[in-house]
C-alpha cells in the first residue's frame, strides 16, 4: 500500500499507530497526513462495575447505611487491602475507588455521590494522619 508521503494522500494509520505504541509503548491515537501527525493522548479510563471492590467489605446501600457503619465497611476494605499492598497503595485506592464512584453518580442520584464524596475526604484525612506519622523529622 502506498504509504502517501509524496501524493499527499492519508497515511496508514493502522501501521503507523503500531509503529509509535513500539516506539513509545504507550496507546497514542495519531491523525497523520504526510509527515505530519498530531497526537493525542487517550483518556484514563477507570473500569467500574456494579460488584465493586467496596461491596465486598459490606459498603454498598450507602443512603441506608450509618457514617459509622461505611467507616467501618472502609476500615475493613484497607485492613484487607494492606496485607497485599501496603497501608499507602490501600488508602490510595480507597479513595480513587470512591472518588470514581463519586463522578461516576453524581448526575444521577446526588445524595448518593455526596455520601461518598464525603466519606473520600474522611479517607483522605486518614491518609494524611499516616503521611504525618511516617515523614521522617528532620532536625535542624
Amino acid at each position: 500500500m502506498d504509504s502517501g508521503k509524496e501524493t499527499g494522500k492519508k497515511v496508514n494509520l493502522k501501521k503507523h499507530v503500531a509503529s509509535e505504541r513500539k516506539k513509545h509503548k504507550k496507546a497514542i491515537k495519531s491523525i497523520c497526513y504526510d509527515r505530519e501527525c498530531k497526537k493525542v493522548a487517550s483518556p484514563t479510563r477507570i473500569p467500574l462495575s456494579d460488584d465493586h471492590i467496596l461491596s465486598h467489605f459490606g459498603y454498598s446501600e450507602v443512603k441506608k447505611m450509618s457514617s459509622i457503619a461505611r467507616h467501618r465497611a472502609l476500615i475493613s476494605a484497607i485492613n484487607s487491602l494492606r496485607h497485599h499492598h501496603g497501608e499507602h497503595s490501600a488508602l490510595i485506592t480507597i479513595i480513587h475507588e470512591l472518588v470514581a464512584r463519586y463522578n461516576l453518580l453524581h448526575k444521577k442520584t446526588p445524595d448518593v455521590s455526596e455520601i461518598m464524596k464525603r466519606d473520600s475526604e474522611w479517607v483522605s484525612g486518614l491518609l494524611e494522619k499516616w503521611k504525618r506519622a511516617h515523614t521522617k523529622k528532620v532536625l535542624p
